[in-house]
Parts: structure tokens; sequence; C-alpha cells
């Protein structure tokens, strides 16, 4: 990812990380290693409570994947059929890397969490939130579950993360 921001920042003056998901823990450890401006995560996975079984299982290489987490009927997400464990665990380790640091973010970060999340506690946003010291923003969204930018609330998220990075890149232009 670092490779990536730097090139991105040879052509932008802000670089806003938005992530969901796995995107959204990849967000915050943008944000702790200095390579953010500011950020947004979107059902940040700070726990995973139906991958935690799998943290020490190397026999297993592949569980079945479920359903997409989606309140929306009539949305079709391409996903695998199976997930490799080994991946399982990676995700496991960044979120044991990260979690205990979340409260040494210092960049402005807006914290979004589905009301209903059958992957991701809603609770873990919550306690992000809670566990910022700096600027921070924070929204629920009421009509979506865990693949929010897939789901009802789409526009509204979209809207939301729009009017962020807006401010976030004018109060960063001033600054400079």
């Amino acid at each position: 990812m670092t490779k990536g921001i730097e090139r991105l920042r040879e052509s932008c003056q802000t670089v806003i990380v938005v992530g969901q998901s796995m995107g959204g823990t990849l967000a915050l450890k943008a944000a702790l290693e200095g390579n953010a401006d500011a950020i947004v995560t979107i059902n940040a996975a700070l726990s995973v409570p139906g991958y935690a079984c799998h943290a020490s299982d190397t026999e297993c290489r592949f569980i079945d994947e479920d359903a997409p987490d989606i309140l929306a009927k009539d949305v079709y997400e391409i996903v695998y059929d199976r997930v490799p464990t080994r991946a399982i665990r990676e995700l496991l380790s960044l979120i044991d890397e990260v979690r205990p640091h979340v409260g040494a973010v210092d960049v402005p970060t807006y914290v979004i969490h589905s009301a209903v999340d059958n992957v991701v506690p809603p609770s873990d946003s919550i306690w992000l939130f809670d566990q910022l010291q700096g600027t921070k923003e924070y929204a629920v969204l009421p009509n979506s579950y865990h693949v929010a930018t897939m789901d009802h609330d789409w526009k509204h998220l979209s809207k939301l993360i729009t009017t962020f990075c807006e401010q976030v890149g004018a109060r960063h232009q001033n600054a400079v």
C-alpha cells in the first residue's frame, strides 16, 4: 500500500484512504504509518468472530464462503466459493497488529458502520471511535449490512465520504 500512496503523492496534495471491512483496517494501518492525511473506515474489521476459530488452523486449507452480508435484494457481489484459511490468518494477524494502536491515529478519521452487521460487530466501530484522540466523525448506516457500499445506504454513504473528503482537502490545502 505504501508504494501506491507514494504514487498518489506525486500528483495529489492530499491522500485520504477509504476502506471497508479489511480495507478499513488497512486504512488505520496507513494512518499509523504516517501514509494518510485522513481516513474513512466502513465496518472496519477489528474482529471477525466467524473467523476466530481459524486463527491457528493450519490443517484446513479452505472454508466455504457464506453469502454476502447485504440487506438489499437482487444485489450481486463477486465472491469466491471458498476462502483460504491462510488469508483468514493474515487478516487476523493484521487486526492483532493494528487494534492495540488505534488510539495513536492522529489524522482526521470518519468512522462509519452499519447498524446491523453479521460479519464485523458494530461495537468494533463504536470502540474505535472512542479510542481515537484526534479529529473524528461518526455515522451509522441504518439500512445496510456489512457490504454497505452495495447496500441500501450506498448513495448516502457516498455523500458522507465525498463531503468528508472535500472538507479535509480544503483544510489541508489551506494549511499547506
